[in-house]
């Protein structure tokens, strides 16, 4: 069918098939998130349909300056709903980054609970960047979760971090900040977007709530 997006396939070296591992991965497949998974030796390999739209990466690039601050503050705002619907219903993402945010007809989270943060949650080495996925390493905060943070506070400073990232411009798009400077450059951007905000507004108390999540992040690196 013409329709029929293409596949791509992904493979995690060192996935293990353990009870936790393989209950990921089925609800994945149950879901229809993922088309087929194997765990072989050396990983866990899987297929599931490229997603339509762009990324939020993609939808910012070649925009200038104040485009960009607008589309992040936007990006924010149509996401902390997502992730609220997510953690409300038991499930955290983990990698929450660009190329995790897709639009397409309306945004949308991908590869939800199954992506390497979710299977390495506090880390096991660093996984290369394969063709057609953005490197996690340059947008989280590192290549693992502190285990003293919480899995839905590790989602909002991902988050907040991606958007204050992607206002930022290319320059911050290809190397990793260091915990310090994502902080700093968050807390820039955030006192700018809450002068702005209405008094009363909805972002305001997201806001704080995600700045929150940042600086614990920040404090356990």
């Amino acid at each position: 069918m013409a329709d029929t997006p293409p596949i791509i396939e992904r493979f995690f070296p060192g996935v293990e098939r353990t009870r936790a591992s393989l209950a990921l991965a089925e609800a994945a497949h149950q879901e229809k998130e993922i088309l087929h998974y194997a765990f072989e030796r050396g990983g866990l390999r899987l297929r599931r349909p490229r997603q339509r739209g762009q990324s939020a990466l993609e939808r910012v690039q070649g925009l200038d300056d104040q485009q960009r601050l607008e589309a992040s503050r936007d990006l924010f705002q149509l996401s902390y709903p997502l992730l609220q619907d997510l953690h409300a219903s038991g499930r955290h993402h983990g990698a929450v980054h660009p190329g995790n945010l897709t639009f397409y007809k309306r945004l949308g989270l991908v590869d939800i609970g199954l992506n390497r943060c979710t299977l390495f949650p506090f880390g096991a080495g660093p996984i290369p960047a394969q063709s057609g996925q953005l490197d996690y390493r340059v947008w989280l905060w590192s290549v693992s979760r502190p285990t003293v943070v919480q899995p839905e506070q590790w989602d909002l400073a991902c988050l907040l971090g991606s958007v204050v990232q992607l206002a930022v411009g290319p320059a911050g798009w290809s190397q990793p900040w260091s915990p310090a400077d994502r902080l700093g450059a968050i807390e820039r951007w955030a006192e700018a977007f809450a002068s702005d905000l209405p008094q009363g507004a909805d972002d305001a108390p997201r806001l704080r709530h995600a700045m929150q999540a940042s600086m614990l992040v920040e404090a356990c690196l």
